[in-house]
């Protein structure tokens, strides 16, 4: 599973729970963002072997909503649509589809900094290199003769599993 295919999934279930209302960015935007909106971004990938071919792979992700204008929200409960928000993106994002594997999120932790809702998530994936496949030899056969015996009788075959001499 690569970075971009988490991001697309995390981008889905988030599109599936609070629909079309509600735009999903990966890039940062130089304007700002128009809330109510979300933003998904990678904080920091590692891949680390872990035995042979077998490689954990960890993404720490933050999920950022923008919430509607102050004015448009309730006056009497200003952090109701964000506390909403946080616990949607809990349920939405607890198991979904990234590429062709489910994926679970752990550690999910949320904090408000800035009037924005800000959700770190971390998410963990094993997987298998194939090695590359190798081209083997054929199949080889080796004789060898000494020299310097008296007769035919005496001169001992090698074989190559055989480290004496065998008479025949």
């Amino acid at each position: 599973m690569t970075t971009e295919q988490l991001i697309n999934g995390m981008v889905n279930a988030i599109y599936e729970e609070f629909g079309e209302g509600y735009p999903i960015r990966t890039e940062n935007s130089e304007q700002g963002f128009q809330g109510p909106c979300f933003y998904i971004r990678c904080v920091t990938p590692g891949k680390n072997l872990y035995f042979w071919r077998r490689y954990r792979r960890t993404w720490l992700m933050n999920i950022c909503y923008f919430p509607r204008e102050s004015e448009v929200s309730s006056p009497s409960e200003p952090n109701a649509e964000m506390n909403d928000a946080a616990e949607r993106l809990f349920d939405c994002l607890e198991i979904f589809r990234a590429g062709d594997r489910l994926v679970r999120t752990t550690d999910k932790q949320t904090a408000v900094s800035d009037g924005v809702l800000v959700m770190t998530a971390r998410v963990q994936a094993d997987e298998i290199r194939t090695a590359p496949e190798a081209v083997m030899m054929e199949k080889q056969k080796t004789e060898l003769e000494v020299e310097g015996w008296r007769s035919e009788k005496e001169r001992p075959k090698w074989t190559p599993r055989s480290a004496s001499p065998v008479l025949s």
